[in-house]
């Protein structure tokens, strides 16, 4: 089931006609036996403009309606809105929450990086190392979404491209408030 999910974001990832790479990442690439849902991003031409797309191709870039509708998170950016350059952005992805890498896997003909991000809504911050490696994925999203601000013209895409960073935004900010709520006596994993 979460495979045939996969097909479908490509298929309305490259009915879209922008494509130009699609990363998998998260629970779907482990070896976890049932993963709760598929984790992509996805870099698009310059060309693209989401006010130019209907129906479940629209959804797909909608991050909220992803998620409602397709079982999906989807982070997505135009090729020249990527912080760093496009390869920068992809291996971004490729990183694990503790800060080590992932392996290499192709979809879409093209390298895509494989990055990690626990599915299960327990907290996956376990120790400071855990603390300091959130940190600065927030401090990276947010200089994402700063990026965005100044180079993306259109506002549609804008706010379709910044929904899921600022949705990863929070859900991070708020494991960093649970770790922090807990003295180190009560939390077992903390170093």
């Amino acid at each position: 089931m979460i495979a045939s999910r996969l097909e479908r974001i490509y298929r309305l990832a490259t009915a879209t006609g922008h494509l130009a790479r699609l990363v998998v990442f998260g629970s779907f690439i482990t070896a976890k036996p049932w993963p709760n849902d598929v984790d992509v991003f996805l870099l698009m031409a310059d060309t693209f403009d989401v006010d130019q797309l209907a129906g479940e191709e629209r959804l797909l870039l909608e991050y909220a309606d992803a998620q409602a509708h397709l079982g999906a998170s989807v982070f997505w950016l135009r090729r020249s809105a990527a912080l760093g350059g496009e390869q920068a952005a992809v291996e971004h992805w490729q990183l694990k929450r503790d800060g080590s890498r992932r392996g290499w896997s192709r979809l879409c003909g093209t390298v895509a990086g494989v990055g990690g991000r626990d599915c299960t809504g327990v907290a996956m911050i376990a120790n400071d190392q855990g603390l300091n490696e959130t940190l600065e994925r927030i401090a990276r999203f947010q200089a994402q979404v700063a990026h965005l601000r100044k180079v993306e013209s259109n506002p549609a895409n804008y706010h379709a491209a910044v929904s899921g960073f600022l949705a990863e935004i929070d859900r991070m900010q708020l494991e960093v408030r649970e770790y922090l709520s807990l003295h180190p006596t009560e939390f077992a994993g903390t170093t």
